[in-house]
C-alpha cells in the first residue's frame, strides 16, 4: 500500500514538474534542477541537475536544442511519456537503481543496451554500421528474449 501511494504521490509531483518546465523550458528546467539537487543527498541525483543547469545554460549545447525541441515539437502526453520513462525512471531513478545493483552484485550494469532487432537497411548512411553487413541478419524474438532477460 505504501509503495502504491508514494508511485502516486510521484506521478503527481511529475506532472506538476513537467506543466513547470513546458510553460517556460529555458528558464524553469534549470530552476526545477536546482529545486532538486538541493533537496537531495543522492549523489547521482544532484550530478544530474548539475548537468541539466550546465546543459541549459550553454546555447551551443546540441542536447539543449534537441530538449527545447522536444517541448515545442513533440506532443504533450508524447512529451510526458518520453521524460517519464528516458529521464525520470531510465535516468533518476533507473540509474541510481543500477549503480547500487552493480555495487551489491560486483558488476558493471550499462545504463542502456542498444539493440538492433534487423540489420535489413537499405539507407548507406555515413558512419553506420548496418550497411556493411548482409540483409537477412536478424533476431528472432525468442533470441531478443534471451539477450534482455
Amino acid at each position: 500500500m505504501l509503495r502504491a501511494v508514494k508511485q502516486a504521490e510521484g506521478t503527481t509531483m511529475t506532472r506538476q514538474a513537467m506543466r513547470f518546465c513546458e510553460r517556460d523550458p529555458i528558464t524553469n528546467i534549470p530552476k526545477l534542477a536546482r529545486l532538486i539537487e538541493r533537496g537531495t543527498d543522492l549523489p547521482n541525483i544532484q550530478r544530474f541537475c548539475r548537468q541539466a543547469k550546465a546543459l541549459m545554460a550553454d546555447e551551443r549545447n546540441p542536447y539543449r536544442s534537441l530538449i527545447l525541441r522536444i517541448f515545442n515539437e513533440i506532443a504533450p502526453q508524447v512529451r510526458r511519456k518520453f521524460v517519464s520513462n528516458f529521464v525520470i525512471n531510465s535516468g533518476i531513478v533507473g540509474a541510481e537503481q543500477a549503480m547500487r545493483n552493480g555495487r551489491n552484485l560486483g558488476v558493471n550494469i550499462p545504463w542502456a543496451i542498444l539493440l538492433d532487432p534487423t540489420s535489413a537497411c537499405n539507407l548507406r548512411c555515413k558512419g553506420c554500421w548496418a550497411g556493411e553487413y548482409g540483409k537477412r541478419d536478424n533476431l528472432s524474438f525468442d533470441e531478443m528474449d534471451r539477450i534482455i532477460f
